[in-house]
Order: C-alpha cells, then structure tokens, then sequence
C-alpha cells in the first residue's frame, strides 16, 4: 500500500491500525522446513476482498499471510474444496494464478517474485470426496465422516 498510486492508500499506511482484520487460517501445518495454510470450503466461495482492498481476495490473504508467517521455511497454499467447477472463482483464480505468477507478483508485490512463482506452482487443490477416503473409519470418526458425506454427497 506504501508504494501505491493510490493517494488514500500511501496515506492509510501511516496509520498504526490493521490494515485489514486478521486473516482466519481454516488449517495450518508447520514443520521445521515448511508451512502450509489450507483453505477449507465445503458450499461457499471464495471471499473476493477486503474493506480496504476489493481485489485482496482470500487467496491472496492466505498466501501472503502463508509468506509472512513462513520465517525462513518453505510457504504453501492448499484448499480442501467441494468441487473444481470452472464456475467457482477459487478454481479460476488457482487457474489464473498457476499458469500465470506474474499475476500474483502484480497483486502482492511487497513480496519476492521467485517465492510466488514456487508458490503458484505448489497450490494444491484437493476435494473433500479425494479426501474422505484417506481418514480413518473409527467409531471415533464415524459421526464426523457421515456428516462429511451428507454434506459433500456420496464418498467412499
């Protein structure tokens, strides 16, 4: 925002407050050499921006947030999602985004180009019917994955 042409922007960031509220991180996994945030979406769609920015959309958010929380370990992105519709705006965006990274260093450009180009081309997009499959079928888990496969359809 500092570099912004936008006049209201460069004057917004002399302000101490938060930029935008914090960023809600459905799943994080952290190891010694890595972070990952996954974004979960079971119905909905992805958020499309910010009251301050209309074009930050959650992708971004998580990714950035994804870069700033990294240290010095490798940041991912990941989503959990119902379907990969090409009507869904996170699947053209993904889309958008793993063929084309400058797309992401124009909209996040306060971050390093060569981490948003690995990025892109790490972004998984897995749906929940993939996933399902992969979790224990326990008496423990067993209201858990009927509730998953009433939400989602039929899973295996």
């Amino acid at each position: 925002m500092a570099k912004s042409d936008n006049p209201h922007w460069r004057e917004r960031t002399r302000k101490s407050s938060p930029v935008e509220g914090p960023t809600e991180v459905d799943i994080a996994l952290d190891g010694a050499g890595y972070s990952i945030f996954i974004e979960a979406k079971l119905h909905s769609d992805i958020s499309e921006g910010t009251t301050y920015d209309l074009e930050r959309n959650q992708i971004l958010r998580n990714i950035d947030c994804a870069i700033e929380t990294a240290g010095g370990r490798l940041p991912w992105f990941w989503m959990f999602v119902r379907d990969r519709s090409p009507e869904r705006r996170y699947w053209q965006l993904i889309e958008e985004y793993r063929t084309k990274p400058e797309s992401l260093v124009r909209r996040l450009p306060h971050r390093d180009p060569a981490t948003l180009a690995r990025m892109a081309k790490g972004i998984a997009v897995i749906e929940w019917r993939e996933l399902a499959p992969l979790l224990p079928d326990t008496s423990d888990t067993a209201a858990a994955l009927e509730e998953l496969r009433r939400r989602v359809g039929a899973v295996t």
